[in-house]
């Protein structure tokens, strides 16, 4: 998989490098992504490290599609017509996906008569505290695009505690769930790393070193492939990365503002 594709984008929450098959569905152009390991566009956002670390390979794609105005192909960069969802072909093709489906739901405005929309951050809210690899992706992926376009840590941080207390809780995975050559492993260790990615951009966000670098108590069981070590040695600074938080939210008289 080419870590510049739509697939490795958080644009893109239901899929990653591992996880999900078929279609995919992306949030910045509100389109179907029908080709996700072959599609990628100048609004990338990477999944598996942290935008501050990577923005330079960023930048230097963005330039590369200045000229672009969508989706375009990986290869030969051609422009790719934006597809709509439409919930009935789906069904009628056998290849409904309530994961895709809920990402497709997710700019939908309120139909006349019919219930209103929920709120972005609601919605966001909703994917926390799940044990389903998908659904913990979606949620970190989720929150760090929340964070980019509000472009604020101090409307985020009550995400990022949510995501704190997840990031040493294991996912479960299902033979369905993955992608064509990815395993369990792989998959587990995309979890966390996007897990840890929102972490850090939160921390570079709010000027939280400790939180910019999460991985230094766990760097020898992550460096040995041992992600259920990585996993225990994560639970053990998840008090510290709260304290921090919290603190700072209080610093900038953000927390529980009005409550």
């Amino acid at each position: 998989m080419d870590l510049f594709s739509c697939r490795n984008c958080v644009q893109n929450p239901m899929q990653g490098l591992s996880l999900g098959r078929g279609q995919g569905y992306c949030l910045q152009y509100g389109s179907i992504i029908e080709q996700p390991d072959g599609t990628t566009c100048k609004y990338l956002h990477r999944k598996d490290l942290p935008d501050h670390l990577v923005h330079e390979g960023t930048a230097e794609h963005a330039a590369e599609l200045a000229d672009t105005y969508g989706p375009v192909d990986l290869v030969t960069k051609k422009q790719l017509l934006q597809k709509k969802y439409f919930e009935r072909d789906f069904w009628d093709t056998g290849t409904f996906d309530p994961a895709l489906h809920a990402m497709a739901l997710y700019h939908r405005p309120p139909v006349a008569g019919g219930p209103q929309a929920v709120g972005k951050w609601r919605l966001i809210q909703s994917y926390a505290g799940s044990s389903d690899a998908r659904r913990a992706l979606a949620y970190s992926s989720l929150v760090r695009r929340y964070m980019r376009h509000c472009g604020s840590w101090t409307s985020s941080y009550r995400l990022v505690l949510a995501q704190v207390e997840e990031v040493p809780e294991e996912v479960v995975v299902t033979p369905k769930q993955l992608a064509e050559g990815a395993d369990t492993d792989d998959a587990m260790w995309e979890v966390l790393f996007c897990r840890l990615s929102a972490l850090q951009e939160f921390g570079w966000h709010a000027g939280l070193a400790a939180l910019k670098h999460p991985l230094n108590g766990a760097s020898k069981k992550v460096a040995a492939g041992d992600w259920k070590g990585a996993y225990a040695e994560l639970g053990k600074e998840v008090p510290k990365w709260r304290h921090l938080i919290i603190g700072r939210a209080k610093e900038e008289g953000v927390y529980f503002q009005g409550k």
